[in-house]
């Protein structure tokens, strides 16, 4: 079966960008998905290229949410089934009634996913607290959360910083990197770190230039796309650090409540090709 969303929302899922890595021919490489996120785009390469080694970095904890599909479905009936007496409506403020008749269906549950729960009630793409009375807005979906046994089938799951990542595998000649991490310039604090302190947990840091600048000399001589946004300005870095790149196209795409334009580049490609500074394709989608 072949997914056209991730199996449980996650912000920046590139399903918009599915059908442009469907025409690349990753035969016989060992493909990095290096931000791997909600193994999407992984999912669509490996069944794309079955001979491919496909290798998805979860430094997310994506599969984590995954085992907690069914308790979340189960979550979800409960709650259509306690709500179904006020007939709410996509987008309806909620009332106090409303909170209270949901909270208290919450409280009967524990191991669900809280990231797809939260955006039951919640609008556009504010976050929210359960616990706290900012449960405003009725968004709860009517399709079933599916099992998704196969969703990551044939593709192998590593969960490590880029950095370890790229050590391992830049030094292997058929190895491509695909790299979509926080873009710079815009809104960076998406990216998880380790505390100094070993023994406290990990905390979501802020993705800067110089984190950007390690993963474009990382990568080395080894070919690899980069996602970013026509704010990054990352064509000025790679000319900086003599790298050959060529801008691929660009998509208009929209996350926390806005448009916004990603760009895909490619570098280090054999042709050793210069960027089409004046053929950018604008592909508009949905959000």
């Amino acid at each position: 079966m072949k997914y056209r969303n991730a199996p449980l929302r996650f912000i920046g899922q590139k399903r918009h960008w599915i059908a442009d890595f469907t025409t690349i021919d990753f035969t016989d490489k060992i493909v990095i998905d290096l931000f791997g996120g909600s193994g999407l785009l992984s999912h669509h390469i490996k069944a794309k290229n079955p001979k491919a080694r496909v290798i998805w970095n979860d430094f997310d904890n994506y599969a984590a949410r995954l085992a907690k599909i069914e308790e979340t479905e189960r979550l979800r009936l409960a709650l259509v089934k306690a709500l179904e007496p006020f007939n709410l409506a996509i987008a309806q403020p909620l009332n106090d009634e409303h909170r209270a008749v949901i909270k208290s269906v919450f409280s009967s549950f524990s191991d669900y996913d809280k990231d797809t729960a939260q955006a039951w009630f919640m609008h556009q793409m504010a976050v929210i607290d359960i616990r706290k009375d900012d449960i405003k807005y009725y968004n709860l979906r009517k399709n079933p959360l599916k099992k998704c046994a196969d969703y990551l089938a044939g593709v192998e799951r590593i969960s490590a910083d880029f950095r370890i990542v790229l050590e391992q595998f830049r030094d292997i000649d058929n190895a491509v990197f695909v790299c979509d991490p926080p873009y710079i310039f815009t809104h960076q604090a998406t990216y998880r770190k380790k505390k100094p302190d070993a023994n406290e947990k990990d905390f979501h840091g802020s993705f800067g230039l110089k984190d950007t600048i390690d993963l474009i000399k990382g990568i080395g001589d080894r070919e690899g796309y980069i996602f970013t946004s026509e704010k990054s300005e990352l064509d000025a870095i790679f000319e900086l650090l003599n790298i050959p790149y060529k801008h691929l196209t660009k998509s208009q795409t929209m996350a926390r409540a806005a448009q916004y334009i990603e760009e895909l580049y490619f570098i280090n490609g054999a042709t050793k090709t210069k960027a089409l500074k004046n053929n950018r394709d604008l592909l508009s989608f949905a959000a």
